[in-house]
């Protein structure tokens, strides 16, 4: 798992960019997961990483979760193995400016780099490869893709 001081750097990373959205762009919650730890050559988050923890981000603040709730919501509404929306319906959450953001983080197995993934909807979505420095700044290192 990750060093608390490089997960709380993280989240209020995450936090400050949710709140730095304009408000018509910004998701009306966020869903912040952290996942196991990705193989050092992995450009995206395999949905099969194992979940650690979870959070809740609103205007109420954030407030750790149960990762049950958070797996289920991924499983209505993501997932979907019931319907699949074979007629082509838009997303009920996630058509345009998301109803509920994502961002999810997951350390390299080597290293002191993580990946850092945020998805707010549209074309606001990015997943960089990250570093905290001793400040407990979070510094990108590479771009890995944008949406």
């Amino acid at each position: 798992m990750l060093p608390e001081t490089v997960v709380d750097a993280l989240l209020a990373h995450v936090g400050a960019e949710w709140h730095e959205l304009p408000e018509r762009e910004r998701p009306a919650g966020v869903w912040l997961r952290e996942h196991a730890a990705l193989p050092t050559e992995a450009t995206v988050l395999a949905p099969a990483t194992p979940l650690r923890r979870v959070w809740f981000l609103d205007e109420r603040g954030l407030r750790p979760a149960d990762p049950w709730i958070c797996a289920r919501f991924h499983a209505v509404h993501v997932v979907q193995l019931w319907c699949q929306r074979p007629h082509g319906e838009p997303s009920a959450v996630f058509a345009g400016v998301h109803l509920v953001g994502l961002a999810a983080f997951a350390p390299y197995a080597a290293g002191d780099e993580v990946y850092l993934e945020r998805l707010w909807g549209g074309r606001r979505g990015v997943g960089e490869r990250v570093a905290v420095d001793a400040a407990g700044r979070v510094r990108v290192r590479q771009q890995l893709w944008a949406s």
